[in-house]
Formats: C-alpha cells, structure tokens, sequence
C-alpha cells in the first residue's frame, strides 16, 4: 500500500546517495520509503475530521488507493502541493540525518 508514489532514483539522488551495490540500494530504499509513507499518512490524517479519517482509511485498507487519492484531493486544499512540501521536507530532514552520520 503505498500513498504516494514516490520518484526513487531523485531521492536517492537528492540525498546523495550513491556507491551501494543493487542490494544496498534496495535495502536503503525500503527504510526511506517506510519514513516517506509513515509521514505522509500522519500529516494527511492531521488534515482530516474523524468521519474523514475513517472514510479514507477504509478505502486505503480495502486496496482502493485510486479513490482514497480522489478522496484526499476533494478533501484537502491544493493537495498535490501540500503532498510535494511533505516530502521535501522528509528529504530535508534525511539529508541533514545522512550528513550528520557521514561526519
């Protein structure tokens, strides 16, 4: 179940991270996209009523992704920018963590 789908080779690329084997990079990319979905769902959650809540997570848990997007769309003010400004700052904030364990 993924919310948003997420342009991985930018990212890594953003973040600079490079040098890994195929098996390094996989595994690099499952721990950041876990945070990336994990954030995203806990700000798209903080924008809604409860009946918004329950209505979006039981087309998300029955695999409608499609309509839990249309959802959100009709739901959230300018969602695709509030969407893309999550997710920088996710990339802000895992850039700062990789250089700070890089020193």
């Amino acid at each position: 179940m993924s919310l948003v789908k997420l342009n991985r080779k930018k990212i890594l690329s953003d973040l600079g991270v490079k040098g890994l084997t195929s098996q390094e990079t996989t595994k690099v990319w499952g721990l950041m996209e876990s945070i990336f979905q994990a954030r995203l769902l806990d700000e798209i959650l903080s924008q809604l009523s409860e009946d918004d809540k329950n209505a979006f997570l039981a087309k998300l848990t029955k695999g409608k992704e499609k309509q839990a997007k249309d959802f959100l769309k009709k739901k959230i003010v300018g969602y695709d920018s509030f969407i893309a400004d999550i997710v920088e700052q996710i990339k802000k904030e895992l850039a700062e963590d990789v250089m700070t364990s890089k020193n």
